[in-house]
């Protein structure tokens, strides 16, 4: 067993592609549940076009794509327009050997939080107040807290002046 999981990489960026490995896990279940991959299927299309055919926020989208287009997934061409890649055209849905993303990673994803919300609050749902404090230790100002029918709740927040 080998104790380098990135060799040639120094061991704080070795780390550091380790802790932040869930915002591109994030990317990639997002891209599937958009069908990014299908959309491209025909060509290079830009995050504008993307994000009308998906009715997301375009330079949000940009910024899945870039993520993405760092790992291999898609591709960005000088003019900005996203390509697919060998590795992004396993994600298109009905080509042989697909390897989409189904819908179940969301609740994955939920299962995680219900994990980190056991271990960091034993079990309960954090306070108004230890929402104030997490977002004050992060640079941000909580605003308001929106029940929701479901389960969890929209929290608000904006960059602390």
């Amino acid at each position: 067993m080998t104790t380098e999981t990135s060799p040639g990489l120094p061991p704080q960026l070795a780390l550091y592609h380790l802790a932040t490995g869930h915002y591109l896990s994030h990317a990639l279940s997002l891209a599937a549940k958009l069908g990014i991959a299908d959309l491209l299927a025909d060509g290079p299309r830009h995050s504008n076009d993307l994000a009308e055919a998906t009715r997301t926020n375009a330079q949000a989208l940009n910024r899945v794509l870039r993520l993405l287009a760092t790992a291999g997934v898609f591709a960005e061409q000088e003019d900005g327009a996203f390509v697919l890649t060998p590795i992004g055209a396993a994600l298109r849905a009905g080509v042989p050997a697909s390897a989409r993303v189904d819908e179940s990673l969301a609740s994955r994803g939920a299962a995680k939080n219900d994990v980190n919300m056991l271990v960091n609050t034993g079990g309960r749902q954090r306070s108004e107040a230890e929402f104030r404090l997490l977002y004050e230790a992060a640079g941000l100002q909580l605003q308001r807290i929106v029940p929701t029918e479901a389960r969890v709740s929209v929290i608000e927040g904006t960059p602390a002046l």
